[in-house]
């Protein structure tokens, strides 16, 4: 950042969220970019360029630079490659970006939600949009130090990357790898949905028994269990971030009722989910003192 007058930015404090997978490192919006930037990112950084901006992008895909209009989108991974900004003085380069750090970026690398090519995509203007309103949430909600407006922030921008155009083009990418990772995918971006694992093993071209061989050999576990793992994942994230309610949230990840919700989340945790997530509340609150 070699001009911070064109740069407004919000650094994330410890202990400001209770969803700490994912820590907002930095925002950023750029009205005029006059340099380019050129270098090797080392944190994952997800940009968009506003309508009616034009310059020029590094396309690692391509192998090639092309010149680019917005609205669109690129993502930027630790040791990728950037080269993009205005090309000549007529041009207009204005972004908005988030710098994200933690754990859920590798998560969504892993399930194609963010590319892991230095590449641009053009997006729609509502898509565009929707992207502003959420760096403008998340802006305020760290402005005000506010810790649930906070959480709901990065929930809703985990849901933006997973509805994205380039999603479906990384399944597509991936058409010829394992049948068991498209699996597993397909139940990470729709867990609410009561999955038939003998539907899943139809659609995975195999027999029930050898889908669940299969599925044992490289993941390491059923996929009963493995399925039931996700869905505690993601209520974890739930719990920390919301004050839904139990039952809530149990239909939200898939449980078909509140009962084996909290049967399997107390196997996996040692306690309830209420309990859990008032201790959660209780260690947030101590870090901030």
């Amino acid at each position: 950042m070699t001009d911070p007058t064109r740069h407004r930015l919000w650094a994330e404090l410890r202990g400001d969220s209770r969803l700490e997978s994912l820590r907002f490192g930095a925002l950023g919006w750029v009205p005029r970019k006059a340099e380019r930037v050129v270098g090797v990112q080392d944190k994952f950084a997800l940009c968009v360029l506003r309508a009616g901006s034009a310059g020029t992008f590094w396309d690692e895909a391509a192998g090639a630079t092309r010149r680019v209009r917005g609205p669109g989108v690129f993502f930027v991974r630790p040791g990728g490659g950037q080269d993009y900004g205005p090309a000549a003085d007529a041009d207009r380069w204005q972004e908005f970006y988030w710098i994200v750090e933690g754990e859920r970026p590798r998560e969504w690398l892993r399930a194609g939600w963010w590319d892991e090519r230095a590449c641009f995509w053009p997006v729609s203007a509502a898509l565009a949009a929707e992207a502003w309103e959420l760096f403008c949430a998340a802006s305020r909600a760290l402005e005000q130090r506010d810790g649930r407006a906070l959480d709901r922030a990065k929930l809703a921008l985990e849901r933006w990357l997973a509805e994205g155009p380039w999603v479906a083009a990384a399944k597509d990418s991936r058409a010829g790898e394992s049948s068991i990772a498209g699996v597993v995918e397909a139940w990470r971006r729709d867990l609410a949905r009561p999955w038939s694992l003998r539907e899943c093993a139809k659609g995975a071209g195999m027999s029930y028994t050898r889908f669940r061989a299969r599925f044992a050999e490289e993941i390491g576990r059923s996929p009963h269990a493995h399925l039931t793992r996700l869905r505690l994942e993601l209520a974890r994230r739930w719990l920390r971030a919301t004050e839904e309610p139990v039952k809530a949230i149990a239909v939200r990840c898939g449980f078909s009722r509140v009962e084996p919700f909290i049967r399997a989340f107390a196997k996996a945790h040692g306690e309830t989910p209420a309990r859990w997530r008032a201790a959660q509340a209780a260690n947030s609150k101590k870090a901030r003192l």
